[in-house]
């Protein structure tokens, strides 16, 4: 059971930390966008909706050549 014990500890601090990056990420004061290969939005921060003046959902049905 150690090793079964180690792994749920391992992912849990693999969430942890994916948890904090993510909070990182949406709180920088620069604007954050990931683009997929076709130009669309994936995923933004509050700082790329406040630049561009779009809410997170109008941002990720778009596409980069639509603003």
């Amino acid at each position: 059971m150690v090793l079964g014990s180690f792994r749920i500890k391992h992912r849990t601090g693999v969430q942890e930390t994916m948890r904090l990056a993510q909070t990182t990420m949406e709180n920088l004061k620069d604007s954050v966008f990931w683009i997929s290969k076709n130009a669309q939005f994936i995923w933004v921060n509050r700082a790329a909706c406040q630049s561009l003046g779009y809410s997170k959902s109008e941002l990720l049905n778009m596409t980069v050549h639509q603003i």
